[in-house]
């Protein structure tokens, strides 16, 4: 019986090369999924931050009611919580009366104008506001506590026009957050995206002052 014995192929000179070529055309894939991955998961970090701003604030706003100084606490609740990231940029916080518990305001110009008229009820704070916001109410929001003056950052729905009393019905507020991400490997969106949330709480009823 005669056996036949196949030599094993001798492996060409250029295989070597073959594998370079393979790897360089990996590279640029993984480079390109590598960069996704860091950047959707910033954009999901920073979104998770913003939707907390507009939580804090809301609560903020909601549990002072027809206090002078609410828009204050809200917008310095929203700015702290937004405080933990620093690749977001907040562009506006917007203070809004709710109709009948909706998360729309009065007026859609309360989402796209800097300065809406008065009728639409809402108050909006833009970048410069933001990062002049002071340490104290009666810096921006007026001295007074018994009125909304005509340059009081917080005069179109001045808080203390709110009905929080415990006889209702309370007015429903809402806080809405307009921010700037910044992409991290600049390769996805490097011109960086808009992140945006609105939220609303109806105002804890408080005990008329007798």
């Amino acid at each position: 019986m005669t056996m036949l014995h196949r030599r094993p192929a001798r492996r060409c000179r250029g295989d070597a090369g073959t594998t370079l070529i393979e790897f360089s055309i990996v590279i640029p894939v993984l480079t390109i999924v590598v960069c996704g991955i860091v950047d959707f998961g910033m954009l999901y970090r920073q979104d998770t931050i913003v939707i907390a701003s507009t939580g804090a604030g809301v609560r903020a706003v909601a549990s002072a009611g027809s206090a002078r100084a609410a828009d204050f606490v809200a917008v310095r609740a929203v700015l702290a919580t937004l405080a933990g990231t620093s690749r977001t940029t907040v562009v506006k916080v917007v203070t809004f009366q709710a109709n009948e518990g909706s998360s729309q305001p009065l007026s859609p110009s309360c989402f796209t104008a800097s300065n809406p008229a008065s009728s639409a009820r809402c108050n909006v704070y833009t970048a410069a506001q933001l990062q002049d916001i002071g340490a104290v109410s009666t810096v921006n929001f007026g001295p007074s506590s018994v009125a909304c003056g005509a340059a009081a950052w917080d005069r179109n729905w001045c808080p203390l026009s709110r009905n929080d009393s415990l006889v209702g019905p309370q007015d429903y507020v809402g806080v809405y957050v307009e921010a700037t991400g910044r992409s991290v490997t600049g390769f996805w969106m490097p011109s960086g995206w808009t992140i945006t949330d609105r939220s609303i709480m109806r105002l804890e009823p408080k005990v008329p002052a007798s």
